[in-house]
């Protein structure tokens, strides 16, 4: 068996790649050569160490990082979003001082028994249902600022139940008063299908969503 020469390079074993370097001019010189290519002298070969693979980056684990960062903040179509969070409990109180308290206060000021007790119980139910969306908003208003991750998919649920909840409401009044005009409540029903249709997909594809809403 040939065994070989004390100065033929060895391969390590530990993923690292090897090139040897004349010590007089540290030119590379192929594996196996004694001469060296630029100076032709015959000098003791030096093995420079280098990494198999250098990584180009680094990042954390569990995390990714942003592909678009210049759509991240709470700007573009959020606005509108964050917009219509602000004004949606205003507008709902305003409901509430305006239609609910008066027909509450009507009730409790009739002597006689009430014609119609299932519109009692609307009103009061209504009052419930408009109480409920103050508080959701608020909640949705605080997630939204803060960035938080679960905004997206509570205000999609949101969306969703308010147009149908207020669908039903509506559908309610019309079947206890069927002579009654109720083109404000039919507009507000129709808003509210618009606003789901349009925000609810926005919510669930775009991009900015998705990189804004992290933490």
């Amino acid at each position: 068996m040939v065994r070989g020469r004390e100065d033929d390079p060895v391969i390590p074993q530990s993923g690292l790649m090897m090139t040897n370097l004349c010590s007089n001019c540290a030119s590379e010189i192929p594996l196996g050569s004694q001469f060296c290519s630029k100076c032709g002298i015959i000098a003791p070969l030096q093995p420079q160490v280098a990494p198999a693979c250098s990584p180009t980056m680094t990042s954390t684990p569990g995390q990714s990082p942003n592909p678009h960062p210049h759509l991240e903040g709470l700007s573009g179509w959020l606005i509108l979003v964050g917009f219509g969070l602000i004004i949606s409990p205003l507008l709902v109180l305003s409901s509430i001082v305006r239609v609910n308290l008066p027909a509450l206060a009507a009730m409790q000021d009739r002597l006689t028994p009430s014609p119609h007790p299932i519109l009692d119980l609307l009103v009061f139910s209504e009052l419930i249902m408009n109480s409920i969306f103050i508080i959701a908003t608020l909640a949705l208003i605080y997630l939204f600022f803060r960035k938080d991750r679960r905004f997206p998919i509570w205000m999609v649920v949101y969306y969703a139940a308010h147009a149908v909840l207020l669908a039903l409401n509506h559908l309610a009044f019309a079947l206890a008063l069927p002579n009654a005009n109720l083109n404000a409540g039919r507009a507000t029903v129709v808003r509210a299908f618009v606003g789901a249709c349009i925000w609810i997909p926005y919510l669930l594809v775009s991009r900015r969503v998705k990189v804004t809403f992290v933490r």
